[in-house]
């Protein structure tokens, strides 16, 4: 299933590539350095959720990072800002509109 978004760079597309290709190899996010997963998609406001203070430092929790991209995707596709094109129930707005041949 390829799922799309109505902004052309959605950073949630570019997150889901990214976790499908480490389930493909079978990589837990725990075996990714922080600094190469994307964060993009991460609203500013939430940041500071995904991280547990060590002392001086700071680390990711893989688990956080996961479920806030399912929460944020399941944000995006009952929004309709992200969507399925092969779906049944995908329509654009053109089969809303009434044909102009059929009010004439």
């Amino acid at each position: 299933m390829q799922l799309a978004a109505a902004v052309a760079d959605d950073p949630l597309i570019e997150e889901m590539k990214f976790l499908e290709e480490a389930a493909r190899h079978g990589k837990p996010l725990t075996a990714y350095k922080e600094q190469d997963l994307p964060l993009r998609w991460v609203p500013e406001r939430m940041k500071r959720c995904l991280y547990d203070k060590d002392g001086a430092h700071r680390r990711l929790l893989p688990d956080r990072y996961e479920f806030l991209f399912y929460r944020q995707l399941r944000n995006g596709l009952e929004s309709g800002d992200i969507f399925c094109r092969d779906s049944v129930r995908f329509r654009s707005i053109n089969d809303d509109l009434v044909d102009q041949e059929l009010t004439s």
